[in-house]
C-alpha cells in the first residue's frame, strides 16, 4: 500500500532498461515512443511491440493518474512484462 506508484515505476524501467540494453542505446533516452520505433525497425512482430505498449502505457497510467490499484491487477502487469521481456529476448 503506498508504494503502488513505484511498483508501476519499476516495471517501466524494467522493460524500458532492458529494450535499451538489447539495442545498445542508452536507458535514459528510451522513452516508450522510441522504444516501439526501435522494436518495429528490428522487425519484431507488431503483436509482440504491441504487448510491449500496452505494459508502457498500463505504467504510465498508473504512475501519473494513481490510485490504489489492486494486487491481483499489479500481478497481472507483472506478469505481462515478463512474458513480454522473456519473448524479446528471444527475438533480439
Amino acid at each position: 500500500h503506498g508504494e503502488g506508484g513505484r511498483f508501476f515505476e519499476e516495471i517501466h524501467m524494467a522493460l524500458a532498461g532492458f529494450v535499451a540494453d538489447r539495442l545498445n542505446e542508452p536507458a535514459a533516452g528510451m522513452t516508450p515512443d522510441k522504444a516501439v520505433a526501435e522494436l518495429l525497425g528490428k522487425g519484431i512482430d507488431p503483436s509482440l511491440v504491441e504487448e510491449a505498449s500496452t505494459v508502457f502505457e498500463t505504467c504510465d497510467r498508473a504512475r501519473f493518474a494513481p490510485g490504489e490499484s489492486p494486487p491481483t491487477k499489479r500481478q497481472a502487469l507483472y506478469e505481462s512484462a515478463e512474458q513480454v521481456i522473456d519473448r524479446l529476448g528471444g527475438s533480439l
